[in-house]
C-alpha cells in the first residue's frame, strides 16, 4: 500500500509540473475589471442552470444523463 500510495504521489507531483510549465496562456477575451477565475466561473454556472430551466426539454434530458450516468458509475 505504501508503495501504491507512493508511486501515485510521484505520479500527480511529476505530471503537475509539466502541466504548469507547458500551459499556454488562457485564450478568448480578457476577464471583465475585478472578476477572479473563480468567481467568474461560478457566475457563468448560476447563469447557465438559469437559462436551462427556460428550455425545459433541455433540463429534463440532463437530468436523466445524470440518472443514467449515476446507475453506470454505480
Amino acid at each position: 500500500m505504501q508503495i501504491a500510495a507512493s508511486l501515485g504521489a510521484l505520479w500527480w507531483f511529476l505530471f503537475t509540473f509539466v502541466t504548469l510549465f507547458k500551459m499556454r496562456a488562457r485564450g478568448g477575451p480578457e476577464l471583465p475589471k475585478g472578476e477572479s477565475f473563480m468567481f467568474y466561473s461560478w457566475k457563468r454556472v448560476y447563469r447557465t442552470t438559469i437559462s436551462i430551466r427556460k428550455l425545459s426539454q433541455i433540463y429534463k434530458f440532463l437530468f436523466a444523463w445524470f440518472l443514467l450516468s449515476d446507475g453506470f458509475n454505480t
